[in-house]
């Protein structure tokens, strides 16, 4: 009987897991669609439409009515496994990745529209192209209305200064990381390279962009490698290392881009919560833009350990005198007691007598 009654609850669950399911694909597919078993009714269909404010109540117009007699639905349903914070259910936030990205291959064709343009340019107009930018960024024009234009002469400066012209998926990766996203790249495919794309289009602001990687040897590198399409253009490139000076690390930071390491950039960033002067500081009063190289290994790996950072605070030397003073004063035995296997001294109520006395501070252990 226990047997029979375990494998009745079993089936129970079974049934509802798989009503689960269907309920759960119905939400993402639609009514109508996908394999006849996890097609859900016309009438479920139209509750989330309607729910949502979305176009699946036409699609459950289309699919004929219901011939259910029930009343219409009741308030909501909670929020299911398919929906994120805000309400966003799983079949749009696919479809608007989609849309997405749509628009962004649409923008790089016309980055190669500006760019067949730009091959006539000299390299001094190139280089005035920068000096644009800053000027309409100040007028009130926005990053993402310049993009097209800046990728461009940054494809056509590196294809001049360092003999490599970015291909079409890296503008797609370019873009993708000026929107603040993670954009993932094999090795080989050109990660440094598409970095100068948000770089330079970010450091028009004039408040300044970090480049973060992994290592001291992959900042200098991409500094002084990189650093020649940046300078190309007129803007200004620097790197911090872990044998940098104070003074030398503010330079680094008030340039337009600053190439430096995640623990570098972590413990500059504690130091100047730290200090007592502004004229200590050495980075800039605001964080603007950064691009993180590796960022599972940085933000994830890395990112269990903390940074930890300590000083030495100014202490006044009066009162170890006068501690010193008492302790000589203090007699073994008699006004304490210590232990030499425990490494443990402890005052006997003499002792803590004839500290008040030398102290002239009567009560002073009470409570």
């Amino acid at each position: 009987w226990g047997l029979r009654e375990q494998s009745t609850g079993l089936v129970a669950s079974m049934e509802a897991a798989a009503a689960s399911r269907r309920s759960l694909l119905g939400r993402v597919l639609g009514p109508g669609r996908g394999p006849a078993r996890f097609r859900t009714r016309p009438r479920l269909a139209a509750r989330v439409g309607h729910r949502e404010g979305s176009d699946l109540s036409d699609a459950a117009a289309s699919a004929g009515p219901s011939t259910s007699s029930s009343p219409s639905p009741g308030p909501s349903p909670p929020a299911r496994a398919t929906e994120r914070e805000g309400g966003v259910p799983l079949w749009r936030r696919i479809f608007r990745r989609r849309g997405d990205l749509k628009r962004l291959w649409s923008t790089v064709g016309v980055i190669n529209e500006i760019g067949e343009g730009l091959r006539l340019a000299s390299n001094e107009e190139l280089r005035e192209k920068t000096n644009e930018f800053r000027i309409r960024i100040a007028q009130g024009e926005s990053l993402d209305s310049i993009l097209p234009e800046a990728f461009a002469v940054v494809r056509e400066a590196s294809d001049r200064v360092l003999g490599l012209r970015h291909f079409d998926v890296q503008l797609l990766g370019g873009m993708v990381l000026h929107n603040g996203e993670i954009a993932e790249m094999q090795t080989g495919e050109g990660k440094t390279l598409v970095s100068t794309l948000p770089a330079y289009l970010n450091a028009l602001t004039g408040k300044g962009v970090q480049v973060v990687t992994v290592n001291d040897y992959l900042a200098r590198r991409d500094a002084d490698w990189m650093g020649q399409l940046h300078r190309f253009l007129g803007l200004t490139v620097e790197v911090v290392q872990s044998s940098s000076t104070q003074s030398q690390r503010k330079r680094a930071y008030d340039a337009d881009i600053t190439y430096v390491t995640n623990s570098e950039l972590g413990f500059d960033y504690l130091r100047d919560n730290m200090v007592l002067d502004a004229s200590e500081l050495v980075m800039r009063s605001e964080l603007n833009f950064a691009i993180i190289d590796e960022v599972d290994s940085v933000l994830i790996d890395e990112g269990r350990n903390p940074l930890l950072i300590s000083y030495q605070p100014e202490r006044e030397g009066g009162s170890y005198h006068e501690a010193s003073r008492i302790a000589a004063a203090m007699r073994a035995g008699l006004d304490y007691e210590s232990d030499a296997k425990e490494k443990t001294v402890e005052l006997t109520e003499d002792g803590m007598m004839a500290v008040e006395e030398l102290l002239g501070s009567r009560g002073m252990w009470e409570g």
